[in-house]
């Protein structure tokens, strides 16, 4: 094996891992109390009202996980700074890929 094959299987494992890695990119965590909490599901425990989104870098499928987002209480919050750097990075480590053929 040469250097540039080594180097090249080294970028492909990484572009892999990287591809399949999930990102969280939304919750409603730590935007409601126990009374907001309560009236929302009836349930005062705020673990049970929250959810999270999570996005994979690779083909950006997105999973759930928590409660149902249309009936949790407080709000919103998405944030996907960290899910672009990481795109750009694969986009770099692919570009790269390609370059060593």
């Amino acid at each position: 094996m040469t250097t540039q094959t080594i180097g090249k299987t080294t970028l492909e494992t990484q572009a892999r891992e990287l591809a399949a890695a999930w990102i969280m990119t939304g919750t409603n965590s730590g935007t409601f109390g126990a009374a907001e909490a309560a009236r929302a599901t009836g349930s005062g425990r705020a673990e049970y009202n929250e959810w999270k989104i999570y996005t994979r870098v690779g083909d950006g499928k997105t999973r759930y996980e928590g409660c149902n987002p249309a009936r949790a209480p407080g709000y919103a919050r998405y944030f996907n700074r960290e899910l672009c750097a990481k795109q750009a990075d694969l986009r770099k480590l692919r570009k790269q890929i390609a370059q060593i053929g």
